[in-house]
């Protein structure tokens, strides 16, 4: 996982949005399953899976109300299973 820094209306770098790699290959596996998953670490503001044509996960993106919050996720979800895959 990897993050990068949104720089908000007021010049501040508050939000976060972390690229997620690593997918797992699962039907149960959408945008808001994919937010729901990283609630436990802060507050997720939007959350998107991206697809390739076949319709499998290449990757993810999750947008954290605050820095904090994003790097809290990243320690904690690196090497963590998701639906029997590894991030």
């Amino acid at each position: 996982m990897y993050c990068c820094s949104y720089e908000s209306i007021n010049g501040t770098h508050e939000e976060m949005a972390c690229l997620v790699s690593g997918l797992p290959d699962s039907p149960a596996l959408d945008d808001e399953s994919l937010g729901d998953s990283f609630a436990f670490w802060g507050s997720v503001i939007s959350s998107k899976v991206v697809f390739n044509a076949s319709g499998k996960p290449v990757h993810g993106f999750v947008q954290f109300q605050n820095a904090a919050d994003a790097s809290a996720a990243v320690k904690a979800a690196n090497g963590k299973l998701m639906l029997n895959s590894k991030l």
